[in-house]
């Protein structure tokens, strides 16, 4: 399995190069969650799908959650069959995440951005908390 690269991600989503960047590509088995920022200022980041399959990386689901700056330190929710919790920090941060039953240590990269993966999504009663 290759891993994915931030220019592919920019290539597939049709951003402009010179503006957009990827902030974060976190990896769960055969499947990738990337974060996007797709004009280079925050005020939009895409979080997206994709898995690994004969044919290479394939986009199975995107969708925006709101910007960087102003929202809430952190959100969470399902993309085709993971869950993810999304947050922001400063960099180095280590944020501990519970979805359901299942806690995982999450690190906030050099973007001030951290992720926690969940492949087996929980109840959907179920909400993610930060562990403290």
């Amino acid at each position: 399995m290759e891993l994915l690269t931030d220019e592919a991600l920019i290539m597939a989503g049709g951003w402009h190069p010179r503006y957009a960047r990827v902030l974060l590509i976190q990896y769960i088995d055969a499947e990738a969650l990337a974060l996007v920022d797709g004009n280079g200022n925050g005020a939009e980041v895409e979080c997206e799908q994709w898995s690994w399959t004969s044919e290479g990386w394939v986009e199975r689901s995107s969708n925006g959650i709101g910007p960087l700056d102003g929202r809430a330190p952190w959100t969470w929710g399902e993309l085709a069959d993971i869950g993810f919790v999304v947050g922001c920090a400063e960099p180095g941060t280590t944020v501990m995440v519970k979805w359901g039953t299942e806690t995982q240590e999450a690190i906030a990269n050099d973007n001030g951005v951290w992720v926690g993966l969940f492949d087996e999504r929980p109840a959907t009663s179920s909400r993610p908390t930060l562990v403290f």
